[in-house]
Formats: structure tokens, C-alpha cells, sequence
């Protein structure tokens, strides 16, 4: 399930309520789920970004923070305030490559840019050896396995504000109280497809597909 799937579980649990009450019969509308299948080769089907917004992660310069990536990025400080985010993200896209990642630090509005070491590919296969190499390469694994977790030793933090479009990081970072802000890349269809071919799940708030389908087009009356 690429999209919806909060939704597909709680269909399921809604179905287990109703029928510890009293035994469904099979053909009950809650025994069904509504469900549109798209083909991944679709070329209308995109991945688009979500970027993070953090709180609960330590206050650092861009300075510090670039000296604290040094041993599995090649970190530099490329720019100063929100609006640089614009320029920060144009490169990550020329790029293509989910291994770079821009980090704004609160604490100074300035930039990092981060690109993964050789050495910081081997310390993520160590830190994250339960999951596969194509779920270990992907932007937002690096993010929050490798440097939130490993590198910023933040395991317990409040959940991020997810932010799909550039100007929504630049407007958070301008109201304050962030921290730390960064830019990943989006993972490919091609990524989602490997992942989820070895059973693996894809991290959290990696996967926001678009389109998106209409709300109420179809609707699956249970009563």
C-alpha cells in the first residue's frame, strides 16, 4: 500500500470491532475496503518530497554541525537565511542523488550542505544493518538514521513538521522554533519498488505520491 495505509488499518480494526460484537456476515461492508491500483510504470505517477522541520534535536551552528558530519559527509556552509533554501534545493534536484542533503541550523540561519562519504555509507550499513542497501540509500533513511539518530544522538525527539514545498521550510524557519530544517530528496518509484519487493516498509513520510484522489468520489456506505 503506497498511499492510504493508516486508512487500510483502520478499516481492518473497525471490521475486528464490529465483529467481536457480533459475527460479521461475509458479505458486510465492513468485511471490504475501497482501493485504486496504479501501475508504478504509470508516467503520470510521482513521488514528491517531504522535508523536515525538527524540534527536540540539539541547537548547533552551521559550523558545528558541519564539523560534527565531517566523518561521513563532506559538509560545507554554502548560504545564510530561510531564503536560501530555494538555491539550496535547486542543487539538490541537479544532483539527483539522495545522498545530499541541506540542513539549515536555527541557531545561526545559516546552510549545510551535506553530501554521503564512502565512510558514511559504511557507518550507515552498521547503524542500519537490519533493513536492505536500497532502503539504507534512500535520503530521508540517512536523515533520521544517521544523522538525527547517530551523529546528533537524538532517539527520542517529537515527531518532525513534514513540509512538502520549499517555501513552506522557508516560512517555518522565518516564524522560529526550529532548530534544525533539512532537504531531502523524494525516493523514486524505482526506489519503493525494490523496498517493497524484499518485504521491507519504507520510513515514515517517505512515500507521498501524487496525484492524489478525490475525497468522496467513491464512497463505501457501511450501514
Amino acid at each position: 500500500i503506497a498511499d492510504g495505509h493508516h486508512r487500510y488499518e483502520t478499516a481492518c480494526n473497525y471490521r475486528d470491532h464490529l465483529n467481536g460484537i457480533s459475527p460479521l456476515p461475509p458479505d458486510h461492508p465492513a468485511n471490504f475496503a475501497l482501493m485504486m491500483c496504479v501501475a508504478m510504470e504509470d508516467p503520470g505517477l510521482a513521488v514528491m518530497p517531504t522535508h523536515r522541520l525538527f524540534t527536540g534535536v540539539p541547537e548547533l551552528t552551521a559550523d558545528e554541525l558541519a564539523a560534527k558530519l565531517a566523518g561521513c559527509f563532506d559538509a560545507k556552509v554554502v548560504g545564510q537565511g530561510p531564503d536560501h533554501a530555494t538555491t539550496a534545493w535547486e542543487e539538490i534536484e541537479i544532483e539527483n542523488n539522495q545522498g545530499t542533503i541541506a540542513l539549515c541550523t536555527g541557531k545561526d540561519n545559516r546552510w549545510v550542505m551535506a553530501r554521503l562519504s564512502a565512510a558514511g555509507r559504511a557507518k550507515m550499513a552498521e547503524v542500519a544493518s537490519e533493513h536492505n542497501e536500497a532502503w539504507q540509500a534512500l535520503g530521508v533513511s540517512i536523515l533520521h538514521r544517521l544523522i538525527v539518530e547517530t551523529i546528533l544522538g537524538v532517539k527520542d525527539m517529537p515527531k518532525p513538521n513534514y513540509v512538502h514545498l520549499v517555501d513552506e521550510v522557508v516560512e517555518g524557519l522565518k516564524e522560529g522554533g526550529y532548530p534544525l530544517a533539512a532537504l531531502v530528496m523524494p525516493a523514486t518509484v524505482d526506489d519503493i519498488r525494490q523496498i517493497s519487493m524484499t518485504g521491507e516498509r519504507m520510513p515514515a513520510k517517505s512515500t507521498y505520491f501524487y496525484p492524489k484522489l478525490l475525497s468522496g468520489l467513491v464512497i463505501n456506505p457501511l450501514e
